[in-house]
């Protein structure tokens, strides 16, 4: 029966005979708990209000149950893109235009992205020529059909692998395997010539035409031929030659010669005559006889030293004798060598040594005189030359005129060469050969130059106060390592042990303006750094001249070991 319970406290309820036992709960603002206890399955009913109870700890989770049955199959989707089918044994996978997963199966070739500029349609096959004056842009090469016949659209550079409209882009293969093309009119393995008006042919031109070996035929067939192109972009045959031709080599690299020869043998003793325009024909010579004086002038335009003696022009009515005898019989003048020239240079002092004979004149520094009073001289050939006919100027200036051809050893009076700014003098000594029936002048020289002076020195101080400690310095403080006159744009010098003597620095000295470029020390290490420049002072040379120079001073003493190379670059 019902059992009411209204009270905070636990009750416990049962039944013998298992039936179905009913608890009520009264609504209550307090928790009630509630324990029931049945001896039969399923038959204990709860009813009213019961008040929540701390909840208890998680269990543990039970076993993985069964797997449900499969649920329905979703909707198919699109189809993606794919592999190409079909192609051959052999064959690459390439793309056939710009759009995505647009791709064919092709044979491997070098190819080339062309452009048609024929003006009409070429199909595929044709053999084209790339040409450059079209100017194209790009990777695009802009083609012609080529044709044995004319030059200007050979060599085929390329052969075509698609059928191509006018105007339009195309593919061309330079070297590969072309196929479905016809080949119905050659064998497997003839050997393919651009043809003579375009085209390809397996005749090998002839005549004018131009060859070119393009390949080789691998399939007879007329839509699905095949060949392997190997000899596009060059004209690699020898040209053909015309009847009567030759070869001849010129400046301007001539491969046909001008000339026509007679294509059968002449007679004995017959002679190669032009009708001068070309054409050479087997002929005889006609024994000379007559008049064989010249009809009219002739000018000598050859340069050659074995012509450069001759009279041009030569006059007409000259015998034809005299004109082979002046060639033949070339008149050679005769030698003339001033040997020496007698002379004394300068001292600081300004005084001369006695004067010496000397074959070579050394570069001397300005302001140094040198004095001359006599020269030594030899004739090749005395008898080509005119008695008293012997002139000698220095620097133009006649010393001697009309003199004897004897002595060879001749003095005059003393001249004295003493110039202030760069300068050469010459010595010359000239005679007349009259030999040939004309007067000759004959001349020989020897020239004397002055420069300034380039000095490479040590010295115990590194700086320079004014103009007079740069004198002071330039006249007694230096110490001569090298020295040079006007030696260029390079001067090679050594040093010596000064140069690396602890008390020491190292100077170069060069004319103003002048600057040092570059200092390379044995050659190969730059030192230029290791120099201070001084600046310009000015200073009066050994020889009395009033000049600006430019002083460089080592940063530190002991600045090179002893024959140390020194390359001075100004």
């Amino acid at each position: 029966m019902p059992i009411s319970v209204d009270q905070p406290s636990s009750i416990a309820v049962s039944s013998s005979n298992g039936g179905t036992i009913s608890v009520s709960i009264v609504s209550s603002s307090e928790t009630k708990v509630v324990s029931l206890t049945s001896t039969a399955e399923n038959n204990i009913v709860i009813g009213g209000a019961i008040g929540a109870g701390p909840a208890g700890p998680t269990g543990p989770q039970g076993p993985t149950g069964p797997q449900g049955p499969t649920g329905p199959q979703g909707p198919q989707g699109e189809t993606g893109e794919g592999v190409a089918t079909g192609g051959d044994q052999y064959q690459v996978l390439a793309k056939a235009s710009d759009a995505d997963y647009d791709t064919e199966w092709v044979n491997v070739a070098v190819t080339q992205r062309v452009k048609n500029v024929s003006g009409g349609e070429l199909v595929k096959g044709t053999p084209v020529h790339a040409v450059t004056e079209a100017s194209p842009q790009g990777q695009l090469a802009y083609v012609i059909a080529a044709r044995a016949d004319t030059a200007a659209a050979m060599p085929a550079t390329f052969v075509l692998n698609e059928t191509i409209a006018n105007e339009a882009e195309g593919q061309a293969i330079v070297v590969g395997y072309l196929t479905g093309v016809d080949t119905s009119s050659f064998s497997e393995g003839d050997v393919v010539y651009v043809g003579e008006t375009g085209g390809y042919t397996n005749v090998k031109p002839t005549g004018t035409n131009l060859i070119q070996n393009l390949g080789v035929v691998i399939k007879s067939h007329e839509t699905s031929g095949s060949g392997m192109v190997y000899g596009s972009g060059r004209t690699n045959d020898v040209p053909n030659l015309p009847e009567g031709k030759v070869f001849i080599g010129s400046s301007t690299n001539t491969t046909e010669s001008p000339y026509t020869f007679p294509t059968s043998d002449g007679a004995s003793g017959q002679v190669l005559l032009t009708d001068g325009s070309g054409a050479l024909s087997f002929g005889t010579v006609a024994d000379i006889s007559g008049d064989t004086s010249l009809s009219s002038s002739i000018t000598v335009s050859n340069q050659d030293d074995a012509f450069s003696h001759m009279v041009s022009p030569i006059a007409a009515g000259t015998p034809l004798e005299s004109v082979l005898r002046a060639i033949l019989e070339r008149y050679y003048l005769t030698g003339l060598t001033l040997n020496t020239v007698r002379v004394a240079y300068q001292n600081t002092d300004g005084t001369y040594p006695e004067t010496v004979y000397k074959s070579t004149i050394p570069r001397l520094e300005l302001g140094r005189g040198i004095k001359s009073d006599g020269f030594t001289f030899s004739i090749g050939t005395p008898s080509q030359v005119a008695a008293d006919s012997l002139d000698f100027t220095i620097n133009g200036v006649p010393i001697i005129s009309d003199g004897s051809l004897t002595p060879s050893t001749v003095s005059y009076t003393p001249y004295t060469l003493d110039p202030d700014t760069s300068a050469t003098r010459y010595f010359t000594v000239k005679v007349t050969d009259e030999g040939s029936g004309e007067d000759i002048p004959v001349t020989s020289s020897k020239g004397v130059s002055w420069g300034y002076l380039y000095r490479l020195a040590t010295a115990t101080t590194n700086t320079i106060a004014n103009d007079t400690a740069a004198q002071a310095l330039y006249s007694t403080g230096l110490t001569d390592m090298g020295t040079a006159v006007s030696p260029g744009s390079a001067w090679e010098t050594l040093t010596d042990s000064g140069s690396n003597n602890e008390s020491n620095y190292t100077y170069i000295v060069i004319p103003a303006p002048q600057e040092i470029e570059s200092i390379d020390a044995n050659g190969v290490l730059p030192v230029l750094d290791a120099f201070t420049d001084l600046g310009n002072f000015n200073i009066v040379t050994q020889y009395g001249l009033t000049r600006s120079y430019r002083f460089y001073v080592s940063n530190q003493t002991a600045a090179f070991a002893e024959n140390t190379s020194l390359t001075i670059n100004t």
